[in-house]
């Protein structure tokens, strides 16, 4: 199979949560086809989470929290090992939480496994974090 189909999302508002934002565009992700983004810019230490989220705009980044689970869910083997220590941004998903704090899935390769969680939109954003993008 070349692309893989994306999931239905995983629903937090079990949880409490509003989904804000959303999107299921593209259809397929074609892991083989991925490409890590790195948004910082020259002599940045780390962003804010706005600027973050005007830099995936900016350079079209379009995967969102479903895409992580299509990855996470589907084939994490075919995840390059090169890729573990960097942590994957998918900022067309934003949720607020029970505590009403805006939050981005994220996508870390922790304790030899990969694990899908949510980050506060509101920290910093360093050189770990990246984007993925399917070219």
């Amino acid at each position: 199979m070349e692309g893989l189909s994306i999931p239905p999302l995983r629903d937090m508002s079990d949880i409490g949560w509003t989904l804000i934002e959303d999107t299921e565009s593209p259809k397929t992700v074609v892991l083989r086809h991925c490409q890590l983004i790195h948004f910082l810019q020259k002599g940045e230490f780390c962003i804010s989470g706005e600027e973050m989220r005007i830099r995936a705009n900016e350079l079209k980044i379009n995967f969102g929290q479903r895409h992580a689970q299509c990855i996470l869910y589907a084939r994490p083997r075919r995840i390059p090992m090169e890729w573990q220590a960097n942590v994957f941004v998918f900022p067309r998903t934003l949720w607020l939480d029970s505590f009403k704090v805006l939050r981005v899935p994220i996508m870390a390769y922790w304790e030899k496994r990969w694990c899908l969680t949510f980050r506060i939109l509101n920290d910093p954003w360093g050189k770990f974090y990246s984007f993925l993008s399917q070219g």
